[in-house]
């Protein structure tokens, strides 16, 4: 994976990868961080991604949410 990352963001820079998870398409860009490339979400795209796509929601550490569930935050069913 980390191959294609590389070649995607050094030869189509500025163009933005897509999320195949629906018809959408949504668009996603390539971090580079030191020497690993990393896929992510275009900011505020998450609605358009599948619910049970990885990319429909951030992870729970970058919200803020991470270290309060179990504790704080109590969901009900």
């Amino acid at each position: 994976m980390q191959d294609l990352l590389r070649r995607h963001y050094t030869d189509f820079k500025g163009q933005p990868a897509l999320c195949l998870c629906t018809d959408v398409r949504s668009r996603m860009y390539i971090a580079r961080l030191a020497d690993q490339f990393v896929l992510k979400r275009w900011p505020g795209s998450g609605h358009e991604h599948a619910v049970d796509c990885d990319r429909y929601e951030p992870p729970l550490e970058a919200s803020g949410l991470g270290r309060l569930m179990g504790s704080a935050i109590r969901e009900e069913r």
